[in-house]
């Protein structure tokens, strides 16, 4: 599946599945990860189930969280949401 923002084009990959959308904090979005996959920072991720929901990855939380920001509107932004 392909998401299609203005600008930029995120591929949906099943087996990167990252996991699921835990907090948001202001543009500031904390995914608890629940595979093995590990997302390098700067990378784009997305879900299947928040149409226009974009998040950049730029750090690592403690135990098993990712740290991302949110680029796109904060109304997509929304708990429990599976992230790839």
């Amino acid at each position: 599946m392909d998401i299609r923002c203005p600008y930029i084009q995120i591929r949906m990959d099943s087996s990167h599945f990252i996991g699921t959308l835990r907090a948001v904090r202001g543009y500031i979005v904390e995914v608890e990860r629940s595979g093995d996959y590990l997302p390098t920072p700067r990378e784009l991720l997305t879900s299947p189930e928040v149409p226009g929901l974009v998040l950049e990855t730029y750090a690592y939380g403690r135990e098993r969280n990712v740290l991302c920001l949110l680029l796109s509107s904060r109304n997509t932004a929304l708990r429990r949401a599976r992230i790839f």
